[in-house]
């Protein structure tokens, strides 16, 4: 079969140990991961499959991890993932969450704390009662937390695949600057965007790509349209590559003719709110640190804003690619080296007596170092005018 794991052995093997560190830290026998996401970092298995129920389990003792998925994704998991065992579960077999308990009450020992991740969507009420009576004596802890934390602090062979992601994500932006003319369509620049992506080879992303123009650019998240760029019109586009499931994105507003000045101070606030942001971003500066300064920056157009200023980027499927970091006053995180962070100001202006109605959005991804930030973007700082 073509496929090999995406990183290395020794990648995994250190992923391992970090999670068996944690789990000697929290009192737990073994994690039982859940998530698609956290799935793919802990084995390398990647896979589409995720809306079924799968787990990975590992316990203090274990030198990899056992996968427990859909018998379809057998193969694919064997020939991709870094893993001791992998176990093909069958719809013919009756309901998975019983299945899944049987499987993991052959590996588990009598009295042993077992973390879970309780926050994953195939993980309903009814599955985790289903789990606990096939595991008797298994207490299961809540900790949908404990591989999401690990994964935020990116290796150095990770920050290479997400640099790769944001060549790709510019490569696509550029692809959009080249047609901005009246006349083109949304979905005129959707399909550049994405022949651009899919011939460097990224991978679809988490997130559909954004297009939206005119009036419509004020709706936040909707699906391009065939609305075509008018003679003096605005537009917001936002890009998504894709390496080994690892999203970096770009985000840019575009301009056809002429402008009112309402719109150029708009713009020029958002871009004066991400560049300081990402100025003062680095290694023990909190989210809502980040977002106050944002805010603080943006007062005067309140009305208008309707975003936290960013969030964490992560290896991810459908239907989001941020993580659990937010960069919002109720998050109390605070940034590390190796994390990876999408700056997103945004400002939607809609209450205009003129009928004016535009958004202005620049954004971009970094990478917190040692010292700051690693901007990742070679994009201009500025509105793409035809």
């Amino acid at each position: 079969m073509s496929a090999s794991p995406r990183f290395t052995r020794e990648e995994f093997a250190t992923r391992v140990a970090r999670v068996q560190d944690e789990l000697e830290r929290r009192g737990l026998g073994a994690v039982v991961a859940t998530t698609a996401e956290d799935i793919l970092w802990l084995t390398g298995y990647a896979s589409f499959g995720g809306y079924q129920l799968q787990a990975a389990l590992l316990r203090t003792e274990d030198g990899e991890p056992a996968l427990w998925l859909h018998e379809m994704e057998a193969g694919w998991a064997t020939a991709t993932g870094v893993v001791s065992e992998v176990t093909g579960w069958a719809h013919a077999d009756g309901d998975p969450a019983t299945q899944l308990g049987g499987w993991l009450a052959r590996r588990l020992p009598s009295g042993v704390s077992l973390g879970m991740n309780l926050e994953n969507a195939p993980i309903s009420a009814g599955v985790r009662d289903r789990l606990a009576s096939h595991v008797a004596g298994v207490e299961l802890i809540d900790a949908s937390d404990l591989i999401a934390e690990l994964r935020a602090i990116k290796s150095h062979a990770e920050l290479g695949r997400v640099r790769e992601a944001a060549a790709f994500a510019d490569a696509g932006m550029e692809a959009v600057a080249r047609r901005v003319t009246p006349g083109r369509s949304e979905l005129d620049f959707l399909s550049a965007i994405q022949v651009e992506l899919n011939t460097l080879g990224s991978e679809p992303p988490a997130v559909p790509y954004v297009v939206l123009s005119g009036d419509r650019s004020v709706l936040g998240h909707q699906p391009p349209s065939g609305r075509r760029l008018e003679a003096s019109d605005r537009a917001i586009v936002e890009v998504v590559g894709v390496s080994a499931r690892y999203h970096a994105n770009v985000s840019r507003t575009l301009v056809t003719g002429s402008t009112s000045a309402l719109f150029e101070d708009l713009c020029a606030t958002v871009i004066h709110v991400l560049g300081r942001c990402i100025d003062t971003a680095g290694p023990g500066v909190a989210g809502a640190e980040l977002d106050a300064l944002s805010r603080s920056l943006t007062a005067r157009w309140d009305r208008y804003r309707r975003h936290r200023v960013g969030y964490g980027l992560e290896a991810s499927f459908p239907p989001s690619m941020t993580g659990r970091l937010s960069l919002s006053r109720g998050d109390p995180r605070v940034l590390r080296p190796g994390m990876v962070i999408a700056f997103a100001p945004y400002l939607s202006c809609d209450d205009q007596p003129e009928g004016e109605r535009f958004a202005a959005v620049f954004g971009e991804a970094v990478i917190i170092t040692t010292t700051g930030t690693e901007r990742l973007s070679r994009i201009p700082c500025a509105p793409i005018r035809a």
